[in-house]
């Protein structure tokens, strides 16, 4: 019984003091400069790699200076060309390169073509990233206050990508003269092979400068990734949108139908500091009131501070060829600063 009694006694020491999680650290880097790291891949996007170990907890590699990469998880691996694989990354004596095996076949890639890994658990747990924005002016001299906020949320899945944006400003004078833009979307999206995207959507924009009380729009379409790098992204969609109207100078609510074309562009540098630099261009031509046509424009670009922490500067410009009300003006533009912290 005694001897019964210390082995249950020495078997719960051994659970109580064992490191929660590190039996399950099997992922190997190899660095360029020889070292070998045991741990977990968290995520590969933008050029970086997400790892975790017992010693150092999270911590960021470039994947410029990774020479190897072994995992007997269940990954997702995308490349540049579109293409994705589901599968373990098997050990490789070959530098800059992945053996990875599927239930179908094994597959090799080179470092220099991947863009994307994530371990499939964390995608069906949580892949959520974003940033909030928000910033604050007020000049003396003319009695204006300005406040502009912006949120950027997005969700992913392993063929799935869902968004929510917010982004505006509310502007006060002396005078009490009050002025507000509002900007917000939400958009569905599923990733179809050769870098190929369709999607739904909803969007709110309201603009006193252009005469706009408000607009909702929902639509649907598609489009295409034409550059996916670990430092570059451009994507253009085209989609029909049905609108529903409310100005100024108008009793009741408008209904049109517009075309949308979009181009998002986004640099980024993961060297200190990082930079994000990103365009982001709607053109809505209307179908149902031929020669509208509107626009936006959004220049953004985020500066590191510190982890997490950035300065950005904002242009927005907001175009109506046909903005309503007397006192109203065709384009409202501006430039902006904020704090933005990322997810």
């Amino acid at each position: 019984m005694k001897k019964q009694g210390a082995r249950l006694i020495l078997f719960l020491a051994m659970i109580l003091t064992a490191r929660p999680g590190s039996a399950n650290r099997t992922d190997i880097v190899v660095l360029s400069n020889g070292d070998r790291l045991t741990g977990d891949i968290k995520i590969m996007e933008r050029g970086k790699l997400k790892f975790k170990t017992d010693a150092t907890d999270n911590i960021y590699l470039k994947w410029d200076d990774i020479t190897r990469l072994s995992s007997n998880k269940t990954l997702q691996v995308e490349l540049q060309s579109g293409a994705r694989y589901t599968g373990r990354l098997l050990p490789q004596e070959e530098d800059l390169v992945l053996r990875l095996t599927t239930e179908r076949e094994e597959v090799i890639v080179f470092f220099e073509e991947v863009v994307y890994i994530v371990p499939i658990e964390t995608v069906r747990r949580e892949r959520i990233e974003g940033k909030i924005r928000a910033g604050y002016n007020f000049t003396q001299a003319s009695g204006v206050t300005q406040l502009n906020y912006g949120l950027d949320t997005t969700y992913r899945t392993t063929l799935n990508i869902f968004n929510l944006k917010l982004d505006g400003n509310l502007s006060d004078t002396e005078n009490d003269e009050k002025s507000a833009r509002s900007n917000g979307s939400f958009r569905y999206i599923v990733l179809r092979p050769g870098r190929w995207l369709l999607g739904l959507g909803g969007f709110y924009e309201r603009n006193d400068e252009l005469g706009l009380e408000n607009r909702v729009s929902v639509g649907g379409g598609g489009g295409r990734d034409l550059i996916q790098t670990n430092h570059t992204a451009l994507a253009v969609t085209g989609a029909l949108l049905v609108s529903r109207e409310e100005t100024i100078d108008t009793v009741g609510k408008d209904n049109t139908l517009e075309s949308s074309f979009n181009l998002d562009y986004d640099w980024f540098r993961y060297d200190n500091p990082e930079l994000d630099f990103s365009v982001d261009l709607q053109v809505v031509p209307s179908l149902s009131d031929f020669g509208r046509v509107r626009a936006n424009l959004n220049v953004d670009l985020d500066w590191e501070i510190v982890n997490d922490l950035y300065i950005n500067l904002n242009f927005y410009d907001a175009y109506d060829s046909q903005a309503s009300g007397e006192d109203t003006v065709k384009n409202d533009y501006g430039i902006v600063t904020s704090i933005v912290w990322k997810l």
